[in-house]
């Protein structure tokens, strides 16, 4: 079960922060406390809402009021643990039992009090005076824990990474029972225990444990791969992992092990980037291929992106080349501890829509086509004194989530076809026409969406889908392709981590057994089951039936199909 203020809300928080700069707390009257002294100036929460040490603390919450200065250790091994910061440099911790000496250690590293002064060039110093204070943790002995807080954070609020992060850590302790896990049971998990579907975060999560257990713990294989003093060869080897990618590879590296030269850079990163005059917005970011191939740095085994940023650095390049991680990482020694607070900048004021720049101090270098914009009201969401106007929120089936790679162009088809369908003279109810332009964009993107799974995702009756869709090929020119047995394979493929033996079999099994007019979806699912129970993985009828949504009938009908068709083969072959 999750403690309750483990829900807190990221940006209240930092604006909290904001309003009570240097207002510390007093120190906990528990029988043990601890003392951490600084000789350079400390921010207790800037530390951890730029860092995943949040994903282990909550804010103290006392009568509905935040308390910024005062965190409390949700996660393990920090759970009781208070840090509380009680002067500029001076935080403590407390906790009402014993507290061991190597925890004692590992709350200071955790803090980021394990290194106190961090290098900046002096015309860049107007960001530090923003945010000062600001550290960089070392969660060294939560490596896995990192990897995993890492795994759940991406395109996702930070609130809902959260939820996930501990979701996971209280359903599957060590995570090694992660491997091999349906990632359907995983998100309706996930759903039922923090209010919010992981998506295809969770096939995130299990391809990464499953690549760690090959030979023991995910944990002690972790702390296996990265006992090495050269940051880039570990980052290599990160890599490898299915579902690692540069930006995630960086944030553990920053996080977990504490190196403040590595910068984890995105889209948003780059945008604040540019908006100071650091970069241009047209900077590239790592690519994977190069990342896995290359050393971020010059010589023989360095990337050629490394040697494009250098010319980007003496302006001798425009800003559409070179890579935005070698960039930082040669124009700043400590390039990780300035990310935290470029990304604390792009969460608080210059955010992507709707920046505060009437309220921001660094205005004065912004060189953002927001700053001439009108200021917005800004609302403490606590006070709720104004109302804005919400958007809807885009769900989608779980199907789709398996599909990550395949959901932004997904989406612009749909919002194409709904158009589409509003321009014309077809009058069907807003949930229809959502319905039908997602059963089609995902048909003309090879996705074997189903018309069941639509109908029961939105609520609709039996049948209600495929009569509209008939009426309104009618009226609108959409082409809808015809669905392929290889398309409706690669849905069970990313479901089950099938083998490419696994798959051929499967495959096989479906061409030989199909004939015009069979149902595609259920014959390519029980030839899945027949291809997995003959290579020891046990699956049954009742699994797949829920899988493609239609009755167990409908699959022993099928079954015994394919059971022929196997039969029939094996004579062919006896002979």
């Amino acid at each position: 079960m999750m403690p309750p203020n483990y829900f807190f809300d990221y940006r209240e928080v930092l604006a909290e922060t904001r309003l009570k700069l240097r207002r510390y707390c007093k120190a906990l009257k528990l029988e043990v406390n601890c003392t951490f002294e600084t000789s350079e100036e400390y921010s207790l929460p800037y530390t951890l809402l730029s860092s995943y040490a949040c994903y282990f603390f909550a804010p103290h919450m006392e009568n509905g009021e935040i308390h910024p200065y005062h965190w409390v250790g949700v996660a393990q091994p920090f759970t009781g643990l208070h840090a509380i910061q009680t002067s500029e440099y001076e935080v403590r911790i407390a906790c009402s039992e014993e507290i061991r000496e190597d925890l004692v250690d590992y709350a200071r590293n955790s803090l980021g009090l394990w290194r106190c002064r961090f290098e900046m060039p002096s015309h860049f110093l107007s960001l530090t005076e923003e945010y000062p204070g600001v550290r960089v943790p070392k969660l060294n002995r939560n490596m896995i824990d990192v990897l995993v807080a890492v795994l759940c954070s991406g395109h996702a609020t930070i609130t809902n990474g959260r939820r996930w992060f501990m979701f996971l850590e209280t359903a599957y302790p060590e995570f090694s029972s992660l491997r091999g896990m349906d990632p359907y049971e995983v998100m309706r998990q996930s759903r039922k225990e923090s209010g919010a579907s992981m998506g295809y975060r969770a096939r995130y999560v299990i391809d990464a444990i499953s690549d760690l257990c090959q030979n023991g713990s995910p944990k002690i294989e972790l702390e296996q791969m990265v006992k090495t003093d050269n940051p880039d060869e570990t980052r290599r080897k990160l890599l490898s992992i299915r579902s690692i990618g540069p930006k995630t590879a960086d944030c553990f590296l920053l996080n977990a092990l504490g190196q403040a030269s590595v910068p984890p850079v995105d889209v948003n990163v780059r945008r604040v980037c540019s908006r100071l005059n650091i970069f241009g917005l047209n900077i590239g970011l790592p690519n994977l291929k190069l990342c896995q191939t290359f050393q971020c740095s010059a010589g023989p085994y360095g990337c050629p992106r490394f040697e494009e940023s250098k010319e980007i650095l003496k302006c001798k390049m425009p800003y559409s080349a070179g890579c935005l991680r070698a960039a930082l990482k040669q124009k700043f020694v400590d390039a990780g501890w300035v990310q935290s607070m470029l990304f604390l900048h792009g969460i608080e004021y210059c955010r992507a829509q709707n920046p505060y720049c009437h309220q921001c101090k660094l205005r004065e270098i912004c060189s953002g086509p927001e700053t001439g914009a009108v200021p917005t009201l800004r609302v403490s969401r606590r006070r709720r004194a104004v109302h804005l106007p919400t958007t809807e929120r885009l769900s989608l089936p779980e199907l789709l989530h398996l599909y990550p790679e395949r959901l932004e162009r997904l989406t612009a088809k749909m919002s194409e076809l709904n158009t589409l369908l509003l321009n014309s003279k077809y009058n069907a109810p807003r949930k229809i026409r959502y319905g039908v332009s997602m059963w089609i964009s995902a048909r003309q993107d090879g996705i074997p969406l189903t018309f069941e799974e639509v109908e029961s995702f939105l609520g609709l009756r039996s049948g209600v889908l495929f009569k509209r869709i008939q009426e309104i090929s009618q009226v609108v020119s959409v082409e809808i392709p015809r669905l392929e047995l290889s398309c409706c394979l690669e849905a069970f493929v990313k479901k089950y981590q099938m083998t490419e033996e696994e798959k051929e079999l499967a495959l096989s099994l479906s061409r030989r057994a199909f004939r015009p007019g069979m149902s595609m979806f259920p014959l390519v699912g029980v030839s899945v089951l027949k291809s997995l129970n003959m290579n020891g993985r046990r699956l049954s009828m009742t699994d797949i039936a829920k899988t493609v949504r239609v009755t167990p009938v409908t699959i022993r009908k099928y079954r015994a199909i394919v059971e022929s068709v196997m039969r029939n083969v094996e004579e062919t072959q006896g002979r």
